[in-house]
């Protein structure tokens, strides 16, 4: 069963028009979120960005190393389709009714631009959270493996 997270917005400033809103984040495909985080990866190596070794096998798990940060690094034309995809994780909790698919259209769902950064960064969270220990003892792994192969054995005191 997918997961899934209500997410209230603040009730702050930052978020003026869409205070207190309510959204219903719903988990993605395995399949869908190993394609999203494989060609978000691909796309961050094509447009420069520094990508840690054997990051592309950890999929998923890979995004919480290099975070949302690394895909705002890379053309919009590689982003545009990868955001728009976390954004069809959300749904639009309504008084009555339930939730139902928000509508960009009339912008009537979301009116904040902090709403939509805050909500993207939930649905990475939503898809990563579960990872991050994995992800960080592989990283740590792979760190000591190249450490290991770099090292050299330390020798003697020579004024000994």
């Amino acid at each position: 069963m997918r997961k899934t997270l209500e997410v209230t917005i603040p009730d702050t400033a930052t978020f003026d028009r869409d205070r207190k809103k309510r959204f219903l984040l719903t988990e993605m495909s395995s399949y869908h979120a190993e394609m999203w985080a494989m060609r978000a990866l691909m796309g961050m190596g094509a447009n420069g960005v520094s990508l840690p070794d054997g990051i592309m096998r950890l999929g998923m798990a890979g995004m919480v190393i290099v975070g949302l940060d690394g895909l705002m690094r890379i053309s919009f034309e590689t982003a545009e389709p990868l955001l728009r995809e976390m954004m069809a994780c959300v749904q639009y909790v309504q008084e009555r009714g339930g939730p139902r698919d928000i509508d960009d259209a009339h912008g009537a769902d979301i009116e904040e631009i902090a709403t939509r950064l805050y909500l993207r960064d939930k649905v990475f969270e939503l898809h990563t959270g579960f990872l991050v220990a994995d992800a960080i003892r592989e990283m740590l792994a792979s760190a000591e493996r190249k450490w290991s192969s770099e090292s050299t054995p330390i020798s003697p005191d020579p004024s000994a």
